[in-house]
């Protein structure tokens, strides 16, 4: 499928940098806004014609298989033709599937003078045109079904419907490192630095794969790190986190997370079982400050389940 944005589009490039016109607005000054009525009226093109593809636009399946495809086909023609225009449709595809799921809302954020849409709520925000443009970099295909899934259940608190469905035995959680509560941020804005949108996307999506890690069986889990080199996401697992940390710092990524078991240290609410038990990620962009983020799972007769959403924890040293 052929999807032209458009004469006038402004979102030039795959991976979601909005570029901003000589007097075509407001300066990009770091932070969030709503969308413009002129970069609302963008998307809405890229809907239309991703629509005009014959394409379910509310079924992440149906999306997947087109981004699949294409793919293919790009590929076997030796990469002919810019794939662009496509990437950003499936992009507002599938962030269209997550606004609607979680009642969050488009939005520009503005991190180092580029503009990116994204999908926020009031604690978090994902970028899914940067996911569409590096799994396509990567190659990858079969991925956006599963993401979509996790992306709704870490938003919303809620067990990813294509999890196992039976019950397992838990195994022991190993024991962690301690995370204090107090005085936490409540979302990624009020942290000292704010990160990135590419590394927020890039936190949540290690904090999936955590969850997916221990949910249902308990765990353990094996630390891991992610690593972003602006053309692909890798991972790695490691016996400890201290090593984890080691190898990020050589890779000379763009951005990196690093997630392993632990417990926070607060007060639980008996409704949730033990409550305490949580994977943890932090992230940063290379040179920035990072940030900690975790996600608690709690043992319920015979089987591991998410609690809450994602928490921020806190501030961390550079990996990068």
């Amino acid at each position: 499928m052929a999807v032209d944005v458009g004469p006038g589009n402004v979102h030039a490039g795959a991976a979601t940098p909005v570029q901003h016109r000589p007097g075509a607005g407001a300066d990009p000054v770091a932070g969030d806004r709503p969308l413009t009525a002129e970069e609302s009226a963008h998307l809405d093109r890229l809907r239309h014609d991703l629509a005009a593809s014959g394409v379910d636009v509310h079924d992440p399946h149906a999306l997947g298989a087109l981004s699949d495809s294409s793919w293919e086909a790009w590929a076997q023609s030796g990469g002919a033709g810019d794939p662009r225009p496509l990437v950003r449709a499936l992009g507002v595809g599938l962030g269209d599937v997550l606004a609607t799921s979680t009642g969050a809302s488009w939005m520009l954020r503005t991190t180092d003078g580029v503009a990116t849409p994204v999908v926020m709520t009031s604690t978090w925000c994902v970028a899914p045109l940067e996911e569409v443009s590096v799994r396509w970099r990567a190659g990858e295909r079969g991925w956006a079904y599963g993401w979509v899934e996790r992306t709704i259940a870490h938003l919303t608190g809620t067990r990813s419907r294509h999890a196992g469905q039976q019950p397992q035995v838990p195994s022991p959680a190993r024991s962690g490192e301690e995370q204090g509560a107090a005085h936490r941020p409540r979302t990624p804005d009020e942290l000292p630095s704010h990160p990135s949108a590419a590394v927020q996307d890039l936190a949540l999506r290690a904090l999936a794969q955590a969850v997916e890690d221990v949910v249902p069986a308990g765990g353990p889990l094996a630390p891991f790190a992610m690593v972003d080199d602006g053309t692909q996401v890798g991972i790695r697992r490691f016996t400890e986190p201290g090593l984890a940390r080691g190898w990020v710092r050589a890779t000379g990524a763009l951005r990196a997370a690093i997630a392993w078991q632990g417990r926070l240290n607060e007060p639980a609410d008996p409704r949730d079982g033990n409550g305490r038990d949580a994977v943890f990620v932090e992230a940063c962009d290379s040179g920035r400050p990072g940030f900690v983020v975790a996600h608690r799972y709690a043992s319920v007769p015979g089987v591991s389940r998410i609690v809450g959403t994602p928490e921020i924890v806190g501030t961390c040293e550079p990996l990068l």
